[in-house]
């Protein structure tokens, strides 16, 4: 985890460095005043090593200590990852993002992704199927970085790439995934 902080209000988050997608830099929003956060791999690598550092302390009098510290933490700071990933970092600038439904209901429909977490299902979604055997958010796509992650939300009926049951996978252009009744592939191209 690196702490960063939004450039504009100065509130204080936590990111965690995996979420760079192999890029040096990263620009988040600021969910409080929608301001600047930049992140780049050198708080990633500080933070990198001083976490190992710290696991090599093996004391009880360490752990408590970290704890203590913790417990501590200022107000206001949160910790980025998941879903709230998703909500500060934005879509990469020379890529478009796009779901073709290839069969079902919506077939031929082609919903464009704005979004680095996008929920789909049949209620209460950016992506709205009318599918009966989709349940209301059955799944997500997310962009993070470079990769793209389809993952399960829980659904009843599951979410199948390659014709395999998944709870949660990376997909590359032009893959296949099914909801319900609905075939959709990922598309994605280059902006001009």
């Amino acid at each position: 985890m690196i702490r960063v902080a939004c450039s504009n209000c100065q509130t204080k988050y936590r990111f965690d460095e995996a979420q760079l997608g192999g890029k040096s830099r990263v620009q988040a929003k600021c969910k409080k005043c929608g301001g600047t956060i930049d992140i780049g791999i050198a708080e990633a690598n500080a933070a990198t090593a001083i976490a190992e550092a710290q696991s090599d302390e093996r004391s009880q009098d360490t752990t408590a200590r970290v704890r203590k510290l913790r417990s501590d933490e200022p107000a206001g700071e949160a910790t980025i990852t998941g879903p709230a990933v998703a909500d500060v970092l934005g879509l990469p600038d020379d890529k478009k993002y796009s779901l073709a439904v290839l069969q079902g209901k919506a077939s031929g429909q082609i919903f464009e992704i704005n979004k680095v977490r996008t929920v789909i299902g049949r209620a209460d979604c950016d992506v709205v199927l009318d599918d009966p055997e989709a349940s209301r958010q059955h799944a997500t796509i997310e962009v993070l970085g470079a990769r793209v992650v389809v993952s399960d939300l829980k659904s009843t009926n599951g979410t199948f790439v390659d014709g395999q049951q998944i709870d949660q996978t990376e997909i590359q252009n032009h893959n296949e995934f099914r909801i319900g009744e609905h075939v959709m592939m990922l598309i994605v191209t280059d902006r001009e």
